[in-house]
């Protein structure tokens, strides 16, 4: 499963049993019920260092059913991975909801990539 933000299965172009294919989605759906797919993104953002980034607004949500609680302050900082998370997780406070929420996880993954990754 790859995809942090909307996980997408991607399968080998060969043929399988059904055996093996029912493993896989089964294997996969644990991973993604387990909210993996975040845990591997913070722990990136982690090993990298954390993200340099212009948060635009306070960001102040709490959903225990998620047991998510976010709290970010607007301005420059290096976000961890919790807090980019949080970043790009955040969407209560935008007029145009998930819109604006799509850009600002394209905004941060733009910025990541122009910090961390050196092309020669």
């Amino acid at each position: 499963m790859v995809g942090i933000f909307s996980p997408l299965l991607l399968l080998p172009d060969i043929e399988m049993s059904e055996e093996n294919l029912n493993y896989i989605l089964l294997h996969e759906l644990t991973h993604y019920k387990r909210r993996h797919n975040f845990e591997s993104f913070r722990n990136i953002i982690d090993i990298l260092g954390g993200v340099e980034f212009n948060v635009p607004v306070d960001m102040l949500y709490d959903d225990p059913g998620q047991n998510l609680y976010i709290s970010l302050e607007k301005g420059l900082q290096i976000l961890d991975g919790e807090k980019a998370e949080h970043l790009v997780r955040y969407r209560a406070g935008y007029p145009e909801g998930d819109i604006t929420r799509v850009r600002m996880q394209q905004n941060f993954i733009m910025e990541l990539i122009k910090q961390k990754l050196r092309l020669k």
